[in-house]
Parts: C-alpha cells; structure tokens; sequence
C-alpha cells in the first residue's frame, strides 16, 4: 500500500502545472508525509532488517540535517541574526516586532516544508528500492511511463496549436512543447530524467534479450524513449536540452566496469555528435539572441550575488527573492524576475554560502555513491549518478531543478540510487537465527 502511494504521487507530481501552483505541491506534500507515517508504521511492525547506510548516503544525510537545520531556524522568530529589514518595521510601528532571520517568515516556513518533501521522497525511494529487484524496476517504469504521457499530451496540445497548459491560456512559450509544465526547461528537465528511467529499462532488457528486442518485446520502452525525445526537442529548451545531453553521456561513460569498454567510447562519441546535430537542428533560431540573453543573466547573477554578499551567512530567506529583487534591480531591467535562474545562488541568497555548500555537497556525494555502484554493476547507481548530473548541469543556468515536480523525480532517483539489499545480522533481535530471517527475504 505505501509503496503504490508513493509511486502514484511520483506519478502524478507532473499532472497540475508541475506541481509549481502552492495548492499543488502542498497537497503532494501531505501526500508524501502519510507515506513516509505508513512506511514507517510498517518498518515497526516488520521484523526485517534495515538495509545499510553507505557513508557516502550518511554523509549526504548529514550535509541534508544542515540544510534542515538552517531553513527551521529561518522561520522561528526571536532568534540571532535578524534581518537588518526588520529594524525599520520596528521603528515605523513604534512597537516590537517578532524578528526572525527571514525576510518572510511564511514563505521561509513554506519552503521548509518543501524541502522536508523531497527529502522524503528520496528516503522513500531508498527504503523502496532495497527490498527487491521488481520494486527497483517498477519506479523507473512508473517515472518513464508517466513521463511518456505528458510528453504525448505536449506533443499533441502543441501539434494542435492548442495555446494552453491544461485548462489556462499559455502567457509564454506558445511555440514550446511545454506538455503540463508553465515553464518549458522545467518540463525539459522533467523529460531528460524520464529518459534516464527509460534508457536504464531499455539497456535491462538488451542485456537479457539482445539488441533485437527493441523491436521486439521492449518495442513500448522503446516509442517511449523516442517520444520523451521528441518532446525534449519540442520544448526549445537550451538549458534542458544540453543537460539531457549531458546527462545521457555521463549514464553512458557509467556503465559497469569492464563491460564493453570499446562499445562504451563509440556510443559515448556518437551520442555527443546526436546531441549536437539535435542541439543545431532543433535551436538554431534560438541562438541569434544568445549573447543578448547571456547579458541579462549575468546582470540578473550580479545582483544577487550582491544580495548574497549583504547576508553571507544566513541569508535573506526561501522565497524572498522576487521582493528583494525587485528593491535593487537595476534602472535597466525591463522584467522583474521571480527567480535567480540558478540554483546554486538561489540556495545561498535564500539559505546563505554554508548551507548551499552543504546542499550541493549532499547532491555530490549521492552522485559519487551512484557512480561506484554503477561501475559495481547497479543500474538504480547509473540512473542516479546521471540524473545528479543533470540537476547539477540543468542548476548552472535555471531554475528547473527547483520546480516541485522536477525536485521530487530528482530526488526519486537520488534515493533510488542509494538503495541497497538489506544486510543479514548474525541473530535476531528477538534471538532467532539469521537462517530464518534469510528464509524469509524475497529470492
């Protein structure tokens, strides 16, 4: 029962606008926190073992607690390190205020929230993926098959010349594939996740099967893959599309160590020259305004990195930006932005330097988990370590990785990649032998 809730949600987390609308991603989140109570629940009733904790996932666990730990502390009024905008609300009152490190103390408790939310999601994923082969399986399925249908509904709304998301008129991209995402390089980001999911399904059945099944038995997974690449092309997207490319590279040079090591150069050769006959195909128009474009992001980079350089410590608080911004925007910037366009300062402008260190860090010990099982020979490694490698790349020049629905497919992932197969101990708890407990576990 708690594993089909948790998949259904990662399923459905795409379905209204990317879970971006707050009414969205609050009821994913109540959703998600009555899994990890049931999983929880079920964990004290089971006599199973807890599988191990790798260091490098322990670490990651404790650079997380950091990051836990600065957002809670932003929202709790009272405490050191105000935000110096509080003392002109003190004296424009005439009357104490409750002070607290953030600039908006419920949006900081709202982001706190969100944060919990993938946090679960990736543990969830974890506890999932250690119990067997076929649950490993059936969340790359559910992510590459759900993504399918997105990508299919992107296709065809964009095909029709339908101008919406959904049920609300389009207020830009009408000539994106934007599928149920506001934002096309949140639904590229989506769409070169699943296509991880979906290689990491197609390379399983090539190694049981040979390379004919993907005309054969595994010919689904296969329109799938094609379709989850056609709409990553559709959306336009250079961030997004130059990630999945990345990302795709990185899920190749991740392949078992010894296996093919010849296949392995020539595919990853070819792929690179793929990806960037598709990058000159698909985006040639968008490149005319590249150095216009790139001109206002580093303005945008400017100033919040003086932003961040005001409260390097602590930082202003989640979801203060825009206001923020919109005080020090320079005379020049005909657009008042909503985000940084960059997760890596977005986290140090919202949480301060220390505590963007420790979230990238966090991410950085998962993908280096990944890899060494990768090369070990687990799938659920290569799929994770790609798909750090995409949010990270993906990070660099947007903010997709910080859209709800791409956060949670991430952070499924990531902690689908941390799965390992329960340690026996040598007795029970309870004094019965480990042969018993062995008998049990599934074959």
């Amino acid at each position: 029962m708690v594993e089909m809730l948790f998949l259904t949600l990662v399923a459905l987390a795409p379905a209204a606008f990317g879970a971006a609308p707050a009414w969205a991603w609050a009821t994913l989140a109540c959703g998600f926190a009555l899994a990890v109570a049931g999983h929880g629940a079920k964990s004290l009733r089971s006599d199973s073992y807890a599988p191990a904790i790798p260091s490098l996932v322990l670490s990651a666990i404790v650079c997380l607690g950091f990051v836990l730990l600065a957002a809670l502390a932003q929202g709790i009024p009272g405490l050191p390190g105000a935000h110096p905008l509080w003392e002109p609300a003190e004296s424009a009152l005439a009357t104490p205020v409750p002070t607290s490190i953030a600039v908006d103390p419920p949006a900081a408790r709202a982001g706190l929230a969100g944060i919990l939310m993938v946090c679960g999601v990736a543990w969830l994923a974890r506890e999932e993926g250690c119990r067997t082969d076929a649950a490993r399986h059936r969340l790359l399925k559910v992510v590459a098959g759900s993504a399918a249908v997105y990508a299919g509904y992107g296709l065809l709304a964009h095909a029709g010349g339908w101008d919406t998301v959904l049920w609300v008129e389009k207020a830009a991209y009408r000539n994106s594939v934007t599928g149920p995402f506001v934002n096309r390089n949140a639904f590229a980001g989506y769409l070169g996740l699943a296509l991880l999911a979906c290689s990491s399904l197609l390379a399983a059945r090539v190694r049981a099967e040979g390379p004919a099944t993907l005309f054969g038995h595994a010919w689904p997974w296969s329109a799938a893959w094609l379709l989850l690449a056609a709409a990553l092309l559709g959306t336009q997207s250079r961030g997004g599309i130059v990630a999945g490319g990345i990302a795709l590279m990185a899920w190749l040079a991740a392949a078992p160590r010894g296996r093919g090591g010849w296949t392995r150069t020539i595919a990853l050769a070819g792929t690179a020259l793929v990806v960037a006959g598709a990058i000159g195909l698909a985006l040639d128009h968008r490149f005319v305004d590249l150095a216009k474009h790139a001109e206002q992001r580093l303005s945008l980079y400017a100033s919040a990195w003086n932003l961040i350089s005001e409260r390097p410590w602590l930082g202003h608080g989640l979801g203060s930006f825009a206001d923020m911004f919109a005080a020090v925007a320079p005379p020049d910037t005909h657009r008042i932005f909503v985000h940084v366009h960059n997760t890596y300062l977005a986290t140090a402008f919202a949480l301060g330097i220390p505590a963007a260190i420790a979230a990238a860090a966090a991410v950085a010990l998962l993908a280096v988990n990944g890899w060494i099982a990768a090369r070990q020979g687990a799938p659920a490694g290569r799929v994770g370590f790609a798909a750090a490698v995409l949010l990270g790349a993906h990070g660099l020049i947007d903010f997709a990785p910080q859209v709800p629905a791409v956060a949670i497919t991430g952070a499924a992932l990531l902690g689908f990649a941390a799965a390992r197969p329960p340690r026996p101990p040598r007795r029970h708890a309870a004094g019965r032998p480990r042969a018993r407990w062995l008998a049990r576990q599934p074959s």
